[in-house]
């Protein structure tokens, strides 16, 4: 009878594993003669070099184009708002605001506070880079075609101007709308040891470097107005001199 031959004349009986006969292999793959066991390899995926570079390219190009894209329309929309504000300038004639600014020079004696400072500026609006009190103060020499920042202000829709000899001041602003009014005296001065109100200093800095500069010892008024465009001359006493 040949080896493995089953006597009753059924198929051949698989050979018995090593384990023992009627065991069954353990899991994990067939395993050789010696016990070593032969593991299957994970299938690779093979691709070309040229292939990686190539998509590489093709994001960064992506990513180019989209930082192109938005930079185009940021642009555009700048220049829509710009023509938008235009559009309403034209459309909305400026506000004169003329007012009168005086100061007491002796007790009961009203004097104009010549060279005193009026400074309107929009509530709703503040400068990209603040301005300096440079020119500005009351005691800067006055040259309107030589002041550092009033164009910036006028780019605010805001306007500053100097009291005159008789103490009036006249503002021209954008539109009608709320503003903030900064009267600054030019020959009143606080009181020794009197600050400027924290509140003040405050908001005064989103439009100024230094608000302590730009006030320096003398008497102020900051207060939101209101300018509508009808005529409604403000008028500002600043006290005595307390110096």
């Amino acid at each position: 009878m040949a080896p493995g031959a089953n006597p009753a004349g059924g198929p051949a009986a698989l050979p018995a594993f090593e384990g023992g006969a009627g065991q069954a292999p353990p899991p994990g793959g067939t395993h050789l003669a010696g016990g070593q066991a032969a593991t299957a390899r994970e299938p690779m995926l093979l691709v070309k070099r040229t292939v990686v570079y190539v998509q590489a390219v093709l994001l960064l190009a992506m990513g180019v184009l989209g930082f192109a894209l938005g930079y185009v329309m940021g642009q555009a929309r700048a220049r829509v708002q710009a023509r938008q504000a235009a559009e309403e300038a034209a459309e909305t004639p400026p506000v004169v605001v003329q007012g009168t600014l005086v100061y007491e020079k002796a007790p009961g004696e009203l004097a104009p506070d010549e060279d005193a400072v009026a400074l309107a500026l929009p509530t709703n609006m503040q400068p990209d880079i603040r301005f300096q009190a440079r020119g500005l103060r009351p005691d800067d020499r006055w040259e309107r075609d030589r002041t550092p920042g009033l164009e910036a202000i006028a780019s605010l829709g805001g306007d500053y101007a100097r009291a005159n000899a008789e103490g009036r001041v006249e503002l021209v602003v954008r539109k009608p709308g709320d503003y903030y009014l900064l009267l600054i005296s030019k020959h009143a001065d606080r009181r020794p040891g009197d600050g400027v109100r924290p509140r003040d200093a405050t908001e005064l800095s989103a439009y100024f470097e230094s608000p302590l500069d730009l006030l320096g010892t003398k008497k102020y008024d900051w207060s939101v107005q209101h300018f509508s465009g009808t005529p409604s001359p403000f008028n500002h006493s600043f006290g005595k001199d307390e110096q």
